[in-house]
């Protein structure tokens, strides 16, 4: 990525999505991988008046621990981890994977883990989050490993990446604030609904969302983004979906997966891949719940990257998640899972309380 697009990015990150006020501290956390964007974060950073740290983590350092961490350092917290949460009043994630962590033997298990150990950090994060106005962001930089994953040359994936989030426009936080007033008009509309029902090949789903709220997904939080979502009623999915997309959980993956609903649960699935992860993912508590659903808006993704931050926002598609639930939306399901998987709905229907709402992978509202 060259130094304008570079310079375009990290004045998204700071005044789109963190958007500091003097003396407030942002913390950075990336990999070396990262480095050329960083003297732009901390020279956009300084013009608000915000202080920023950095947390970089060094190139072999994720495939060291997963491959030599017992179960008890797989699940401790590192010793400064709360504090970090507590003491900054805003944060930027920057993943930039140099390495795959595929070969590593029962990485599944171990990323299950060590997420399920993580978790408590990241529930004080949205507790902050609503309740000290704690802002985050979460972003990608092109590596190597990231072009190799989406199966693409470095060169593609990041004209892909400056496309996907806007930095080709000549202002890219006027082009997401226009996605964001057009996803307000979505959420505005979908917050008045009490049934949707979703209708593709292989896809006849309705599902209960009366009283739930909608989130408008404009970029503030990923990097890029694109969708608008909310919980489901738990006890009001029912019905059949296949997700024609191939899903990926702690690095590996599934394909083809066919879910059967009722009554808010999983009663059957099947996957013509991997179904073995699926018997894995349904086994955790409250897994085979519904935590989300949603309609991605970003018509600049229009490939798969094996990437959920990418894939789910593509433009024409939705996506459920299994497990976890967004309190804020007022969701109640818990669990140790949200696992997100997507479909194409390039030749489907939305209804809304029996009223098409969208079809052929565009909203008609």
């Amino acid at each position: 990525m060259n130094n304008q697009y570079l310079k375009k990015y990290a004045n998204l990150l700071i005044n789109y999505c963190i958007q500091p006020k003097k003396n407030e501290v942002i913390l950075v956390s990336t990999t070396t991988a990262a480095t050329p964007i960083l003297p732009y974060l901390l020279e956009f950073a300084l013009e608000c008046g915000s202080h920023i740290e950095f947390d970089i983590t060094f190139a072999q350092q994720s495939s060291i621990f997963y491959t030599h961490a017992s179960d008890e350092q797989l699940t401790t917290l590192p010793v400064a981890s709360k504090e970090k949460i507590q003491s900054y009043d805003a944060s930027i994630s920057i993943n930039a994977p140099v390495e795959s962590l595929n070969k590593i033997p029962n990485i599944s298990l171990k990323k299950q883990k060590r997420s399920d150990a993580m978790r408590e950090l990241h529930q004080l994060k949205m507790k902050r989050s609503v309740t000290d106005q704690f802002r985050w962001v979460i972003c990608n930089y092109p590596t190597m490993q990231h072009a190799k994953s989406a199966k693409m040359t470095l060169k593609d994936y990041t004209n892909f990446l400056i496309n996907a989030c806007f930095l080709d426009t000549k202002d890219p936080i006027h082009s997401w604030m226009q996605l964001k007033d057009r996803q307000q008009s979505y959420v505005d509309f979908l917050n008045q609904v009490n049934e949707l029902h979703f209708l593709n090949d292989g896809i006849d789903l309705k599902v209960g969302v009366k009283n739930r709220l909608w989130v408008n997904s404009d970029g503030r939080r990923n990097m890029p983004s694109g969708e608008v979502f909310t919980s489901p009623i738990e006890s009001e999915v029912n019905g059949h979906v296949s997700f024609s997309y191939p899903s990926q959980y702690y690095n590996e993956t599934i394909k083809c997966v066919d879910l059967e609903f009722k009554d808010g649960k999983v009663s059957s699935y099947s996957a013509r891949k991997n179904e073995k992860l699926l018997d894995l993912v349904l086994s955790q508590k409250n897994a085979n719940i519904l935590g989300e659903i949603a309609i991605g808006t970003n018509y600049n993704i229009t490939e798969q990257t094996f990437n959920t931050l990418f894939d789910e926002k593509i433009g024409g598609t939705f996506h459920l998640a299994l497990g976890n639930s967004y309190p804020e939306t007022g969701g109640l399901n818990k669990s140790i899972v949200h696992w997100d998987l997507i479909t194409s709905m390039a030749t489907g229907e939305i209804l809304a309380d029996k009223k098409c709402i969208y079809k052929n992978g565009k909203f008609l509202i």
